[in-house]
């Protein structure tokens, strides 16, 4: 049986995924950024360490553990004075992964833990853990994959310094990818604080705006911004409309491929209320 030995979700097909969900392995969804770690890291550090932790646990363990891919990013705006830094609104993160542990739920699995790698995920991960268990017949976990053998690990650190690119990091990302790590720029230091003067902000709805400097500005912002609203919610009414039938997720009427019944549609709700009316 393949299912028993391929500890990557997206590697198998949809008939070897039977296979692991009657196993009941634990699916684990890993979350990371995208943002700075020093002169001498690349911008993955979190998504590539919590990827690996995870991976490594799938090679030794690959009857037990799906590893689903990666989340990439996740709440920055701190970092965003850093180059490359991508920044996710927090309800759009928590939303998007509860969808990917729905999904999970809903063909079977009843263990999911989501890993996280980024100390600002931390919140947002305990929320959709609680959602998964709340919306959804599995039991979910979250933790951060740092605080594993966090007693063991600090025992062998030299320095007292705990930030981006520190000691703990850097080593870790030494060990799984030596050749990524530019050690020749790297150098003692703590975290420091950019100061932006663009006035960018975002806002509720993920939009980069500058903040406003004339009250005439300001009015003429909130007019487009209520039209905004009026033209969204137009496009979801009629995007309920049109696509409102196929928002079963194949439950309409079309049969399943699952060798054991996905869970009950009153016991999995999904986000938009047509779901709901199944």
């Amino acid at each position: 049986m393949r299912a028993r030995d391929v500890f990557e979700y997206n590697k198998l097909t949809w008939p070897e995924m039977n296979d692991a969900i009657e196993m009941q392995k634990v699916v684990i969804l890993p979350t990371g950024s995208t943002e700075q770690h020093g002169p001498h890291m690349p911008l993955d550090v979190d998504l590539f360490l919590v990827r690996e932790v995870c991976h490594e646990l799938g090679r030794r363990a690959p009857d037990q553990v799906l590893v689903l891919p990666a989340i990439p990013c996740g709440l920055n705006l701190h970092h965003m004075d850093f180059p490359g830094t991508i920044h996710i609104q927090p309800d759009h993160f928590i939303n998007y992964c509860v969808d990917v542990t729905k999904s999970v739920a809903y063909h079977g699995f009843q263990r999911i833990a989501v890993v996280n790698g980024h100390g600002s995920n931390g919140p947002m991960v305990d929320l959709v853990a609680r959602r998964t268990v709340l919306e959804t017949p599995s039991i979910c976990c979250a933790f951060g994959y740092f605080a594993m053998g966090k007693a063991e690990y600090e025992a062998l650190l030299e320095s007292t310094v705990h930030a981006h690119a520190d000691e703990m990091e850097t080593s870790l990302y030494l060990h799984f990818a030596k050749e990524r790590v530019r050690l020749d720029k790297a150098v003692f230091g703590n975290d420091h604080v950019g100061q932006s003067g663009r006035g960018y902000r975002f806002s509720r709805f993920g939009q980069r705006e500058r903040s406003p400097d004339r009250i005439g500005r300001s009015r003429r912002r909130s007019h487009r911004f209520c039209e905004q609203r009026k033209r969204d919610a137009e496009c979801v009414r009629a995007a309920r409309a049109v696509f409102g039938r196929h928002l079963g997720f194949g439950r309409s009427g079309g049969r399943h491929e699952h060798v054991f019944p996905p869970e009950s549609r009153d016991r999995l709700r999904w986000g938009w209320r047509s779901h709901r009316r199944f």
